[in-house]
């Protein structure tokens, strides 16, 4: 039976999922982190870009992507320890810009 941890007189509440500085660790046995929330954040500030940038050229759209979505994308991996899956996922989101400025099919290399 657990019993209820104080701080002073605020009890500590039990959480499955805590959000320390823009990254979701989700409670296992070893530590594990939740991409989806920063999946999310990219592909809506790279949706933000595509509506309103229909007339503009490539090269100047992938100048804003990797000003804005990319380091949406990429803050805070350098400390963390992502398994190759996780990994597979940001390279998806990150060539499916590729594709969509460069007219690329779902099944053409990036």
């Amino acid at each position: 039976m657990l019993s209820n941890l104080y701080t002073g007189n605020e009890p500590i509440f039990w959480v499955d999922k805590l959000k320390y500085l823009g990254v979701y660790f989700v409670s296992v046995k070893m530590i594990k982190i939740d991409i989806l929330p920063i999946m999310r954040k990219f592909y809506g500030s790279a949706d933000s870009i595509l509506c309103h940038s229909k007339y503009v050229s490539e090269l100047t759209k992938l100048s804003l992507f990797e000003s804005f979505p990319l380091p949406v994308l990429m803050y805070g991996l350098d400390a963390l320890f992502l398994g190759p899956a996780q990994i597979r996922k940001l390279n998806v989101c990150w060539n499916s810009i590729y594709r969509r400025i460069f007219n690329f099919h779902r099944w053409e290399s990036v």
